[in-house]
């Protein structure tokens, strides 16, 4: 009976620290799924930041009769970040409302996110972020070491947000607003860094 004990009382030791290393190794893939899940998250927000200060700054300096411009969350597809968009929405003096892209009024508009207008990576060497916007030459500019829009990430003109405008203007969308040298400086700017599971072409 003595030995069976021992016996036991081995066999329970050994368990218990069985268990112990699985729970500390499922400790550690948590975290650091954790952490990456974290890392991703910063690197979306700070990349999109980027980008719809990007958007704005182009509609505030070149057109005029923009009353507001706000975004959508950042839409992501479920079960990953492979795939984001964002929604930019106009306001005129009117009281009109619009969104920018894919709305369902017009046919062949763009949308706004990954491969269209902004990448995002992290370097496989030495884990920095990576952020590249198109420059004003549709050149690819990175812009990680910036909290704010640098100088050379504005654009001068930008052919897709122009045929869009205008075609919204032309059946009556938006009211009074029109592209030149005045802008809009006073057009209030909403961000939204908010990260979502969806489709970005039903959020309106």
């Amino acid at each position: 009976m003595t030995a069976n004990k021992k016996q036991h009382q081995v066999l329970w030791i050994v368990l218990g620290s069985l268990l112990g290393v699985i729970i500390l190794i499922a400790g550690v893939i948590g975290g650091k799924y954790y952490m990456d899940k974290q890392r991703a998250r910063e690197l979306y927000q700070h990349g999109f930041r980027l980008y719809e200060e990007q958007i704005a700054t182009y509609l505030k300096e070149h057109y005029s009769g923009i009353k507001k411009i706000e975004f959508s969350p950042i839409f992501i597809r479920r079960g990953g970040m492979s795939n984001a968009n964002i929604v930019p929405v106009i306001y005129d003096e009117y009281g009109h409302r619009e969104i920018l892209g894919d709305s369902g009024k017009l046919d062949g508009m763009r949308s706004y996110g990954l491969s269209n207008g902004i990448e995002l990576d992290f370097d496989g060497a030495t884990g920095k972020k990576i952020i590249v916007l198109d420059d004003n030459d549709k050149k690819d500019l990175e812009v990680q070491d910036y909290d704010h829009l640098p100088d050379k990430a504005k654009w001068d003109s930008e052919i897709y947000i122009d045929e869009n405008i205008l075609k919204l203007v032309k059946q009556g969308h938006l009211k009074g607003i029109k592209k030149d040298s005045k802008g809009s400086p006073n057009a209030r700017t909403v961000y939204n860094l908010e990260i979502k599971e969806g489709e970005y072409w039903k959020w309106h």
